[in-house]
């Protein structure tokens, strides 16, 4: 992801007191072209004020599946 260049919008946020939901939409801008645009859903969750889980839920997973594994072809070593 630090090659991505990511910008990153967060439309929705919401809380309690155990825990809290982003609406995310990322933006990768990869300079080699394998880039994505994607939202996606993230459930943390908190006890004793510390994070202990963090669930994403992706609106297209196959998508987001298809890019990670062309960046992982084009980083493998020869």
């Amino acid at each position: 992801m630090g090659n991505a260049k990511p910008t990153i919008e967060k439309p929705i946020v919401c809380e309690n007191a155990n825990h809290l939901i982003e609406c995310v939409h990322n933006q990768s801008n990869r300079s080699d072209g394998i880039s994505l645009a994607h939202y996606a859903t993230v459930l943390w969750t908190f006890r004793d004020g510390k994070i202990v889980e963090g669930q994403h839920f992706f609106a297209d997973p196959q998508a987001v599946d298809s890019c990670f594994t062309e960046v992982a072809k084009s980083t493998a070593p020869s």
